[in-house]
């Protein structure tokens, strides 16, 4: 969530204290606010009902295994990155970027080494890293596939003879599906079965780090990632998202320790220039942060972000410089700053504006162009893209919400309560859903004890309920009898409460067909 995303600060009694926001009123200040994004948190990523997905998670079920023979080549990957993808002249980003080469593997076997950029497969361009691994994976092992790739510029071919995939490798790739899917805990299985299986490789610790990075747990990723780099001393990405972690912790002088020692193993590498800028951000080390900024931009310029960070950086500068009097020398370098950061913030803006074109859900997109525009001083810019920016964010949280409870198990949907009405509404509906589809089978195939249970869960759950429906009509009555908040938020509790209601008589024959069925196998 966006709103969630701090700007760096400079106040000591707290390292994610807020910024001066007093305008200075001088003819250099801006107005510094507190929506700058943060880096590694990147859009939109929302784990809404994550427990819907996690229940094999939290009760310690392996995943089933992944079915079928399919084929490996023993080569870790990643969607190749703008910066090299234009310094090898590849049109559209096309390829995946070889990060790691297993020993013994096809792909070592065929000469392909790390950092090579691979084209083509077996005659078919590549798009994209998902759509390189079904490749792999759809090849009958034994098969010889033609390969072309680019190194260090110069496009070259290989012949490799497609291998068998081990089961890590499966249980790896599978949770590299659900990844791509936003499935983090999916994918955290997956990725904890194939370290069981081979807790030799640094691939699935890294991959698993990642998943965690999604639901912001900080010490996992910051324990994967140290694992990988025992494993892979030298990869950069472990740093790189290890770094990220730590700024989630606010450790600011690890962040920055981690995000160099990846830049030192890969100097390309534009999001650990963002993410050590980042960091020198909240250590009010602005010219640094400045410089990081800069390098970011100048591999990647088309990241709105970096424009607005260097931008409040320069901005914090020239308010510096507003509270003195300043020497003539002085007062040009400060004049310059403040038209710099003008610059930056208008390029902010072109470049979020062109990314809401891409993409009309990216809600964050909104919210940090309006911060762009209050350091303009275009204050109505930026209430009117706060108001879009709330508006979409409702709609792709209720949209993914509603994904993630159609995948639902009956037990999972047992829940008392909601955010908004909408989502009460969306639960119900597959709570019918739920009892049309699962209901027969469970009665069918679960043990009399686990029936039991599921029983004792839905009573607990309509007694859940009663509760949150008097609370919800309490909210709502003290709300008019103290004439305090707006008709949209009585309308919202009273739709609550009705939701709570409806759940409940939902809940009622599934709980007596339960019974029923439990009575009939004890006589």
């Amino acid at each position: 969530n966006c709103s969630n995303r701090s700007s760096p600060r400079s106040k000591k009694k707290s390292p994610t204290a807020t910024a001066d926001n007093r305008p200075t009123g001088r003819k250099l200040g801006f107005h510094v606010m507190n929506s700058c994004p943060k880096p590694f948190l990147f859009p939109v990523l929302l784990v809404v009902g994550l427990l819907l997905t996690a229940s094999s998670l939290l009760k310690g079920e392996p995943p089933a295994p992944p079915s079928g023979n399919q084929g490996y080549l023993g080569i870790s990957y990643q969607d190749s990155p703008q910066d090299l993808a234009r310094e090898n002249k590849l049109a559209d980003n096309k390829g995946v970027l070889i990060a790691n080469v297993s020993r013994e593997s096809p792909a070592a076997a065929a000469g392909l080494k790390a950092q090579d950029i691979i084209v083509e497969f077996d005659g078919s361009e590549i798009a994209d890293r998902a759509g390189f691994a079904a490749m792999i994976r759809q090849s009958p092992p034994g098969k010889r596939v033609a390969i072309k790739f680019v190194r260090g510029g110069q496009a070259d071919a290989t012949i490799v003879t497609v291998g068998t995939m081990p089961p890590s490798v499966a249980y790896a790739l599978r949770g590299d599906e659900k990844l791509n899917k936003r499935d983090w805990p999916g994918a955290i299985a997956d990725y904890t079965e194939a370290i069981r299986l081979d807790p030799q490789s640094p691939y699935s610790f890294l991959n698993r780090s990642e998943a965690k990075r999604q639901i912001h747990d900080w010490d996992g990723v910051i324990a994967d990632c140290t694992e990988t780099i025992r494993l892979d001393p030298s990869n950069a990405v472990a740093y790189y998202y290890r770094g990220a972690a730590k700024t989630g912790c606010s450790d600011w002088d690890g962040a920055i320790a981690d995000e160099t020692e990846a830049i030192r193993l890969n100097p390309k590498l534009a999001n650990s220039y963002y993410l050590r800028g980042w960091a020198k951000h909240n250590k009010g080390d602005f010219d640094g942060a400045t410089a990081d900024y800069t390098t970011k931009i100048g591999l990647d310029p088309e990241d709105p972000d970096a424009y607005l960070n260097r931008g409040l950086c320069r901005a914090k500068n020239v308010n510096r410089d507003s509270g003195r009097k300043l020497r003539k020398s002085e007062a040009a370098a400060a004049q310059k700053r403040s038209a710099e950061a003008t610059a930056d913030f208008q390029e902010a803006i072109r470049r979020y504006t062109e990314r809401i074109a891409r993409n009309p859900n990216d809600f964050c997109a909104y919210t940090y162009r309006a911060s762009a525009k209050e350091q303009l001083g275009d204050t109505s810019g930026a209430a009117r893209d706060r108001a879009e920016s709330a508006r979409v964010e409702a709609q792709v949280i209720l949209a993914t919400f509603r994904e993630e409870i159609a995948r639902a198990s009956l037990p999972d949907l047992l829940v008392s309560s909601d955010k908004t009405e909408s989502q009460a509404r969306e639960r119900n509906r597959a709570l019918v859903a739920a009892k049309n589809q699962q209901l027969p089978a469970i009665l069918r195939e679960k043990k009399t004890e686990e029936l039991s249970d599921l029983a004792v869960k839905i009573e607990q759950t309509i007694l859940d309920l009663n509760h949150e429906c008097e609370v919800t009509k309490d909210r709502a009555q003290q709300s008019v009898a103290g004439e305090t908040g707006s008709q949209t938020n009585l309308d919202e509790l009273r739709g609550l409460a009705i939701s709570y209601r409806e759940r409940i008589e939902l809940l009622k024959p599934i709980l007596t067909a339960l019974k029923e069925e439990i009575a009939n196998r004890n006589r």
